[in-house]
């Protein structure tokens, strides 16, 4: 995004201003704690940088990943990395030692956050457009469940928060 400021100097001379907004948001730190991965939402792009050894504190790659990438999170076990885009409203799975986009996984409006249990077999993401957060299967990925993040326990809206999605098994071939 680019900001432009307009100023008047003078009465007469109008003189316009461009400035590149540069942030970086959330950062992950891989399992092994070798590397560290960070979303730069202005660039599309998800920076990976050493923490350690010959690669301490130096940028190593970056990959490209979809408009507006917001958070990101290292798998325990397997070398994916996860990111949400806040504007394509899906996540990113990066094969993290190869470098490269591996698969899109559509989640809500305004896909936000994202975290892995600690086994890795699930990934909760956030979307705030839509006001939940759903569960992915990490194996199939495939959206389980989906919590209303607007519910309450404490007036007693435990029950209405979880929506589990019905998927009748495959038992015999049509």
């Amino acid at each position: 995004r680019k900001s432009t400021n307009k100023r008047t100097l003078s009465g007469t001379i109008s003189a316009t201003f461009a400035f590149a907004a540069h942030r970086s948001t959330a950062i992950a730190i891989t399992p092994d704690g070798l590397e560290g991965w960070v979303v730069n939402p202005d660039h599309g792009t998800v920076s990976v940088f050493g923490t350690q050894g010959a690669n301490a504190n130096q940028l190593i790659a970056q990959v490209t990943v979809g408009a507006e990438p917001w958070c990101v999170d290292t798998h325990p076990t397997n070398g994916e990395v996860w990111v949400t885009s806040l504007r394509e409203d899906k996540i990113y799975v990066i094969n993290g030692p190869a470098r490269s986009v591996v698969a899109t996984i559509p989640i809500g409006f305004e896909t936000f956050g994202v975290a892995f249990n600690p086994s890795g077999t699930t990934a909760l993401a956030t979307a705030t457009g839509a006001d939940k957060i759903y569960a992915v299967d990490v194996a199939t990925r495939v959206e389980l469940t989906l919590v209303a993040a607007g519910a309450r326990a404490d007036m007693g809206q435990v029950d209405a928060a979880l929506v589990v999605l019905q998927i009748p098994e495959l038992t015999k071939l049509p």
